[in-house]
């Protein structure tokens, strides 16, 4: 039996679109001679479409492209498994996400997903019902059942989709997929592959989906797993692919060249170009702007922009204030030369001083209103007229720090409305995990790059970029990061050491791990700490600052995700005063 999957990048509410490339991908496989075509999850839609189910219009839309799909198939001998979405009952606002098996002008069976993700970045349940009927269909001599995604997920779940199939004498099993990205998430998927093949003796062909859809990302690498649970094919990773595999009449077939798996560093840069290209392009942006700081981060992105969208389509805009150095210029211009990017200089130090002067200039005036009445008349018209110079201080108190990165946000701003650039954020999840930034500075933006990327990671994959040609200078990468909001500034001034912090966060983030988990696990390390308190409490320090942010995170912009626990997963009250530093030193005093 000859299967084509068809790895395709679909857009949420493109019906139309996607119908087109569902149908392009269907004669190729008719012209290579395939029995059957496989195609993601919700395929014609787009995945995830969230509240879109509820609308009566869509559901109307999805049904004329599928029987536009059907339409298609008459007459011809190639048969489709398409992911699609079809409405329940009419007093049911939910839906099924429907895998519809296709041949000849008719729907033979339809496999509605019966195991609906409740965790992380999945709330299914509001959307869906659950399926609950596991039909097969005969093709080419072989018994063929369908799964979606997480119906071969089962280990948490009581129904197994996989075993009710082979009940039915399902020797094959298609499974229509989007499976988001997070690093190490390729190797998972293809374990689990091989295991539930091998247990239920079955065939697994798996189509997933590619692309970028808001905070997630899509790798693609389908697979195909013969019965005995041996990998026999392998999709290209973050780019469209049409792969033919061959099993044979006991659903064993020969492995293709499959190519080594990519490091860490390799697949998180290719995420971060996949997920910016499909937000931009698919949003109807051509260009970005960004802000060059001349630190590793907003380098970073810059180099990320320009491989995804082309250096003609990125804007670099260097904004030096009052504390910047002059070598923080000299190298965002040098990065943006190696890039080849547009590059613009907009110093904000005459607008900082202006509305600092201003403002002080309007405290003087309120406070001499309280005089007497011929002084406060006098005083005041004085006031008025004084220069400028007289009123502006250069006090670096956390207002005018935050100052500074508000201006250069309406700087940013100003470009992306004058010129249709999006704005891209440059800051880390260090970063914003500790709200070391500031709301409507630096935050602002239409999309988050790096929010899901700790510093130490930043700075690795700088390095990556850079073995590819050196476009990041080298003295960025090794400077200590600095704000630069004031004199002689630098991040551990606020901050622990980034190889420290960064293993806090994880602990704290991804695993959920407590202050004794976490402090434990840096003495473990070897990780010494020097900021003058104890492990635990550094630890208490640091989880203390999260959780006080989260009001900051959630008026950031969308994040690309590439770790098991982004903040688009993360779901937590932003008033709470289940403190776990104040918890954990009660339960201390307690004992």
């Amino acid at each position: 039996m000859k299967i084509g999957i068809a790895q395709i990048n679909t857009t949420v509410g493109d019906l139309a679109g996607n119908r087109r490339k569902i149908l392009t991908y269907s004669e190729r496989g008719e012209r290579e001679g395939v029995d059957l075509v496989v195609f993601p999850e919700l395929a014609i839609t787009g995945y995830p479409i969230m509240d879109l189910t509820f609308r009566k219009d869509f559901a109307r839309e999805a049904q004329r492209e599928l029987d536009q799909i059907a339409a298609w198939s008459r007459g011809r001998s190639v048969a489709l498994a398409v992911g699609g979405f079809e409405k329940a009952e009419l007093k049911d606002r939910k839906g099924y996400n429907t895998l519809f098996f296709i041949q000849g002008g008719q729907i033979l069976a339809r496999q509605r997903k019966s195991l609906l993700p409740t965790y992380d970045v999945f709330i299914e349940e509001m959307f869906f019902k659950p399926g609950s009927d596991f039909p097969v269909i005969r093709l080419k001599g072989q018994t063929v059942g369908g799964t979606v995604c997480e119906d071969i997920w089962d280990e948490a779940y009581t129904l197994k989709p996989l075993a009710k199939l082979r009940e039915g004498g399902a020797g094959l099993v298609v499974n229509a997929s989007a499976s988001p990205f997070h690093a190490g998430k390729s190797s998972l998927r293809e374990e689990l592959v091989r295991t539930q093949a091998a247990r239920h003796r079955v065939a697994i062909v798996l189509a997933n989906l590619v692309g970028g859809q808001d905070d997630l990302i899509f790798d693609g690498r389908s697979l195909a797993v013969d019965r005995d649970g041996n990998l026999i094919a392998r999709g290209s990773s973050f780019s469209e692919d049409f792969i033919v595999v061959e099993l044979d009449t006991h659903l064993r077939g020969r492995p293709r060249d499959l190519g080594p798996q990519q490091s860490e560093e390799e697949e998180i840069y290719a995420a971060l170009c996949l997920g910016l290209r499909d937000y931009v392009r698919k949003n109807g942006f051509a260009k970005v702007v960004i802000g060059l700081s001349g630190g590793v981060d907003s380098s970073l992105v810059a180099a990320i922009a320009a491989d995804a969208l082309g250096p003609e389509n990125v804007v670099g805009v260097s904004m030096p204030g009052p504390y910047s150095s002059p070598a923080s210029l000299e190298d965002a211009r040098l990065l943006a030369r190696n890039l080849k990017i547009a590059f613009r200089v907009r110093p904000i130090r005459a607008r900082y001083r202006a509305q600092k002067a201003e403002m002080h200039r309007s405290e003087l005036k309120e406070s001499l209103s309280s005089g007497p009445g011929s002084a406060r008349r006098w005083l005041g018209w004085m006031a008025q007229f004084m220069p400028l110079a007289c009123f502006a201080n250069h006090e670096t108190d956390l207002a005018s720090e935050n100052l500074q990165a508000r201006l250069r946000g309406e700087l940013l701003m100003y470009v992306s409305n004058a010129e249709g650039c999006l704005v891209l954020s440059t800051g880390n999840k260090s970063e914003l995990a500790m709200g070391y930034c500031t709301l409507y500075g630096d935050m602002c933006g239409g999309l988050s790059v790096l929010a899901d990327v700790y510093k130490t990671q930043v700075w690795r994959l700088a390095r990556y970029r850079n073995r590819a040609g050196g476009v990041i200078p080298e003295q960025v990468i090794q400077k200590a990061p600095s704000a630069e909001l004031k004199p002689n500034q630098t991040d551990q001034d606020s901050l622990p050491p980034y190889e420290v912090l960064d293993v806090i966060l994880h602990d704290y983030i991804e695993e959920d791990c407590d202050v004794e988990e976490i402090a434990r696990h840096l003495d473990e390390k070897g990780l010494s700490v020097k900021s003058g308190l104890s492990t635990p409490d550094l630890v208490r320090d640091v989880v203390q600052k999260v959780d006080q942010n989260e009001y900051k995170r959630r008026q950031g912009a969308p994040t690309l995700r590439v770790s098991p626990r982004a903040w688009y997963g993360r779901r937590m009250p932003i008033t709470n005063k289940f403190n776990l530093k104040h918890y954990s030193r009660a339960s201390d005093q307690e004992m």
